[in-house]
């Protein structure tokens, strides 16, 4: 990105995903400085300005978020501008402005076909869990019991796992404990609903929300009846 902008310094998608870049380093600092050029260029872009409230609100920076908050509240429902639907939940807007930016983010991911048809029915519920945080995380530290007293009896239970192995205690528990263990952290999102429809399952659940490592194509793909 330094080398095409050393060509085009004003090439917003290289300050972009130099924004980026610099944001998955944990440098949050240089990556409000890269969204800010990318403002300075076109003041417009509605995904900048989501882009630069989120730093300016790891950094704290109050006034800045405070700033491009209101830019971003004062456009909603504007065509093309999609925000974060955990980012709108840091600001005092409401729940109605918090709905309308959760349906703008999902209405702007690519179209998919929807799988169609119920499952088939089995002796056992098949209920298959959805996560990237099968892990040493929050969530995987929370869900390990889950999966250790669900009644294995009357269910038959999945664990999709959309994240990296960290070799930790907790990933193994969850594999262990677990009747199936499924990585999909490899594959399209396509992929992923059509192997979940072909396993049968009757209730998927997801345990990301709109959280980092979410991948709510698959869920949007219906591959499962609930």
């Amino acid at each position: 990105y330094a080398q095409a902008l050393a060509i085009n310094p004003r090439l917003v998608e290289a300050l972009s995903n130099r924004g980026h870049t610099f944001r998955d380093m944990n440098h949050p600092e240089q990556a409000l400085a890269s969204y800010e050029q990318v403002l300075a260029v076109d003041a417009r872009l509605p995904s900048t300005l989501a882009d630069a409230a989120n730093m300016a609100l790891t950094l704290s920076d109050w006034p800045k978020a405070a700033k491009y908050g209101a830019q971003i509240r004062a456009r909603l429902g504007a065509r093309g501008l999609s925000v974060p639907p955990l980012l709108a939940l840091y600001y005092d807007w409401g729940p109605e402005a918090h709905a309308e930016c959760t349906k703008a983010w999902v209405d702007a991911m690519p179209a998919l076909p929807v799988l169609s048809g119920a499952a088939s029915r089995h002796g056992k519920l098949r209920i298959a869990y959805l996560s990237s945080d099968f892990r040493h995380h929050p969530v995987g530290d929370t869900v390990a019991e889950l999966f250790e007293r669900h009644d294995h009896a009357r269910f038959d239970i999945f664990a999709a796992s959309l994240g990296t192995d960290d070799g930790s205690d907790v990933r193994r528990r969850i594999a262990e404990a677990a009747d199936h263990f499924i990585d999909l952290s490899s594959v399209t999102d396509p992929v992923a609903a059509e192997r979940l429809k072909k396993l049968e399952i009757d209730i998927l659940v997801d345990l990301n929300g709109h959280t980092l490592g979410a991948r709510t194509q698959i869920l949007r793909q219906r591959p499962a009846p609930v």
